[in-house]
């Protein structure tokens, strides 16, 4: 019998993405709540670069990574495009291993 035909047989590509299907946690409420701490502290609608990336570096700190950040920039109301755009320019998302 060859791979194909077997059952339990996954392909990289199926292997990787159940992999990062099931390493996506939202974040916890502890976590949800340093993320508005953090976010209070700034004016989102005049948000400058620097201090986008003091506040990725605060969530990065505070164990938020990874969609988290993007999670946490929506429940703060902001944007997660613009908050990508800000902190890391016209990098694509994805091309740093980032969220």
């Amino acid at each position: 019998m060859n791979l194909k035909e077997n059952k339990n047989f996954k392909s990289d590509a199926d292997f990787f993405s159940e992999q990062k299907i099931s390493s996506v946690k939202k974040l916890t409420g502890k976590q949800k709540q340093t993320a508005r701490d953090i976010f209070s502290k700034y004016n989102l609608s005049k948000l400058t670069k620097s201090e986008a990336q003091v506040i990725l570096k605060q969530l990065e700190n505070a164990g938020i990574h990874g969609l988290g950040i993007s999670e946490a920039a929506k429940d703060a109301g902001l944007d997660p495009n613009k908050f990508w755009s800000l902190t890391y320019g016209s990098q694509q998302r994805g091309a740093s291993g980032k969220w």
